[in-house]
């Protein structure tokens, strides 16, 4: 019995952990995905339309929205249950990312991006608070399962020790151990893309291209056989395997991350991954140069 509440454990443990990692994932990029989208309304400065979309961010899951515009906030929108919550202000010196993860015993997920990946946005900041109470909710219900499970374990071990007259013998399924090979797969060239499956570097047309390990999952899944259209449902098993959450939405956010990162080492980038309406998306094995199809 004390084996399998062991094991049990170790197993909760472990898909908290994995539930924790993508929750925080999901939410990082839903972070990215507002502050690219508000980008266009700081130049020239629109606090109407930003104060739009930080309500109806509202909507959902998010319970707050603030933006720093050169060192000052700008704007504080908030769900009606945390007006009172007294929240730290921005300092200069504050790292993107996920910086705490409770407020005065909420489960919230505090998330701090820059409006921009580029250097022309320097002083504008997203900072968005979302609801991390679902997360709690699925490992309850886990555990609930791994309990039972675990139970009707032991009660089949107790029979099987019964029925051998006290023999005390556990001996574990023969099966042979396996192992991940390494990945030995050489740098993959489609086009002008390059990737090396054991640096991880990605570049395109000769030009480092910074991606998220998420990102270069989604492109490295693509690349594996290209002008093949994968399916939503594809992409989310190929890239989120693990994932409860991942769905068609995360695709077509990561899809338009990536696209952004390769267009901003190149015009052509954003033609390297293809949108097949209505099937899913394909990886360009050959992107025609704009300028060469112009007349």
């Amino acid at each position: 019995m004390l084996l399998t509440a062991v094991s049990s454990s170790l197993a909760v443990q472990k898909v908290h952990s994995l539930l924790d990692a993508s929750f925080r994932e999901r939410s990082l990029t839903y972070v990215e995905s507002f502050a690219a989208s508000a980008a266009p309304w700081f130049d020239p400065l629109q606090p109407a339309m930003l104060q739009s979309a930080a309500r109806f961010m509202l909507v959902g899951s998010v319970q707050y929205v603030q933006i720093v515009w050169n060192g000052e906030l700008l704007l504080d929108e908030r769900a009606e249950s945390l007006m009172t919550l007294d929240l730290e202000s921005v300092s200069p010196d504050a790292v993107s990312g996920i910086q705490d993860t409770r407020f005065e015993g909420a489960s919230i997920l505090d998330v701090l991006v820059p409006v921009t990946d580029e250097s022309d946005l320097p002083d504008a900041y997203v900072r968005i608070g979302v609801d991390a109470s679902s997360v709690a909710q699925e490992l309850r219900i886990i555990a609930l399962w791994a309990g039972a499970i675990g139970l009707g374990i032991d009660l089949v071990l107790l029979a099987l020790l019964s029925w051998l007259s006290g023999v005390w013998l556990w001996a574990g399924p023969n099966r042979p151990a396996t192992q991940q090979a390494d990945e030995t797969m050489s740098v993959r060239t489609v086009g002008d893309l390059e990737i090396d499956a054991k640096t991880r570097r990605v570049t395109y047309k000769g030009h480092p291209v910074r991606l998220t390990p998420k990102q270069y999952a989604l492109l490295a899944f693509l690349a594996q056989a290209p002008d093949r259209v994968f399916s939503d449902r594809e992409i989310v098993e190929g890239v989120w395997p693990s994932s409860g959450y991942a769905d068609a939405k995360d695709v077509k956010q990561y899809v338009y991350l990536v696209r952004r990162r390769l267009k901003s080492v190149h015009p052509n980038g954003r033609y390297v991954i293809e949108t097949v309406p209505g099937f899913g998306y394909r990886m360009v094995s050959r992107v025609v140069d704009e300028e060469m199809t112009d007349e």
